[in-house]
């Protein structure tokens, strides 16, 4: 135990090894944990498309506290999860003009919410991200919105889930 703690952090080098394998199951468990709710022919997106990448999540790493806050390695923002699939002109706006919103040929507004286990939260998202979702909905139809939980979601009044929203 001294030997794997000695200069204060773990020495977990058997597990980098295994890296490449966790990764190919980090994927494949993305990939099936990933609920597509109406697609208006939006996706895939191509290459010469203007990526407008909006909200509080576009920038950070989706992930919660408590349990399920892991540091982990590569740590890849959806920013970077989007740059590293396409070769469409990607922009990140936390909060976009309305401007940004019109000019954009596709917006794609990442929201949702930072749960840990044993707190208590309202069903929907936070007033701001709500209403961020509007406005790119109301100026730009080739709005896509990705949406991260961790925990129980009224999403947007139930709007989302079950609306006419596009994408």
């Amino acid at each position: 135990l001294y030997e794997r703690f000695k200069d204060g952090q773990p020495n977990e080098d058997h597990l980098v090894e295994k890296m490449p394998e966790h990764l190919k199951v980090s994927y494949q468990t993305a990939a099936e944990g990933t609920v597509l709710l109406k697609n208006n022919g939006l996706l895939p997106i191509a290459d010469n498309r203007q990526i407008l990448l909006i909200g509080p999540w576009a920038n950070k790493l989706p992930q919660g506290g408590g349990s399920s806050k892991v540091e982990g390695y590569n740590h890849i923002t959806p920013a970077d999860a989007i740059r590293s699939v396409t070769r469409a002109k990607v922009t990140v706006r936390e909060k976009p003009t309305m401007a940004d919103l019109r000019k954009a040929d596709i917006v794609l507004c990442v929201t949702g919410t930072s749960d840990r286990e044993g707190t208590e939260r309202p069903f929907a998202l936070p007033i701001a991200d709500e209403e961020l979702v509007r406005m790119a909905v109301e100026t730009n139809p080739n709005t896509i919105v990705l949406v991260n939980y961790g925990l129980h979601a009224d999403t947007i009044n139930g709007e989302l889930l079950s609306g006419d929203w596009p994408a």
